[in-house]
């Protein structure tokens, strides 16, 4: 999918490129978006953002937003810092879905 304006996107939407404010890379591709990150580039006033294609993109439940997570986390298994951090990460999302 192209670039939409912010106001367009919603959340569950997958970002297909790196968001950036000037050379700061605010949120990775892949990141699946939440309220709080539509909120953040709001406030930092960010235009466009580039989305996946939203058919194929959204989780169809928790066990797959989850195992998203879990890949992402994989490179970084030995961190304890790191692995609460993903559990973290797994709760807000959860919450933000309406899962808990």
């Amino acid at each position: 999918m192209s670039k939409i304006l912010l106001a367009s996107i919603c959340e569950g939407d997958v970002l297909l490129k790196d968001v950036k404010n000037g050379d700061v890379a605010l949120f990775a591709a892949g990141t699946v978006v939440i309220k709080k990150i539509i909120d953040i580039m709001t406030i930092l006033k960010i235009q466009e953002v580039e989305i996946e294609n939203r058919e194929g993109s959204l989780f169809r439940n928790v066990k797959e937003l989850f195992e998203h997570i879990d890949k992402r986390f994989d490179y970084c298994q030995e961190s304890e810092l790191m692995t609460k951090l993903k559990y973290v990460v797994k709760d807000i999302a959860a919450q933000q879905r309406g899962y808990r």
